[in-house]
């Protein structure tokens, strides 16, 4: 099995944590880095909330 490395993203600390590290890593405010893993989070969240949404609305549907 491949292992895929995950790092977390904590919003408003913009703080990155790595697998196995207890101090979190912080980058630059302005760093190329740091806003392409903002943009992927919350692309990420975007998609996760509209397919929820989509899902909602879905079954709110069937049971009419």
């Amino acid at each position: 099995p491949t292992i895929i490395p995950i790092i977390s993203l904590a919003k408003k600390q913009e703080e990155i944590y790595l697998p196995g590290e207890k101090i979190p890593l912080k980058l630059p405010k302005f760093s190329p880095a740091l806003q392409l893993l903002q943009q992927i989070r919350d692309e990420a969240h975007r998609f996760a909330i509209s397919y929820y949404r989509k899902l909602h609305s879905k079954n709110n549907r069937l049971k009419s």
